[in-house]
């Protein structure tokens, strides 16, 4: 399964990269989209860029065929490597998923500039490595992984002013 979506904002390259490794505004724009637990193991400046690594946990809400494979809530461990590319960022990521879902989800997050300010290009593959039930819980996961970043995306929309 593969995520691609695109992102434009009002903002500068800087504006946008420095919320996007600012810490406290990651933890709050995750509880707000309704995670918990956010929790920051690494934060440094590395080659011009920052690591940033981080666990959280999200509620999981399955469809009710899948309800009884997962518990309420999955914990996962983040990483993004944060690098200088041409006149913006690119951002490693991945993340291991729960222990329901046994896989992760790995790519890239690019922001240069645009037209009107930042553009911000999403690519992530995630992998569920469960025998039988795989694709039905990658199915799942693509919908819950896109819907989570439209909220992520909308919260810093407020942040910066747009709506």
């Amino acid at each position: 399964m593969t995520i691609e979506i695109t992102n434009h904002f009002q903002a500068d390259v800087e504006r946008i990269y420095q919320l996007l490794t600012d810490t406290d505004f990651l933890k709050e724009q995750y509880q707000t989209v309704g995670a918990r637990k956010v929790e920051f193991s690494r934060n440094e400046q590395q080659d011009g860029g920052r690591v940033l690594e981080w666990t959280r946990e999200v509620p999981t809400d399955p469809p009710a065929a899948l309800s009884s494979f997962f518990s309420d809530w999955t914990r996962t461990r983040e990483k993004i490597t944060w690098t200088r590319e041409d006149e913006g960022y690119r951002g490693d990521y991945r993340a291991e998923l729960g222990e329901e879902l046994h896989g992760y989800v790995e790519g890239q997050l690019r922001l240069f500039p645009g037209n009107d300010g930042c553009v911000e290009e999403v690519f992530l593959k995630a992998v569920i490595q469960v025998p039988v039930l795989g694709k039905a819980i990658a199915a799942y996961a693509e919908g819950h992984i896109r819907d989570q970043l439209d909220r992520e995306r909308a919260f810093v929309h407020k942040r910066i002013g747009e709506t």
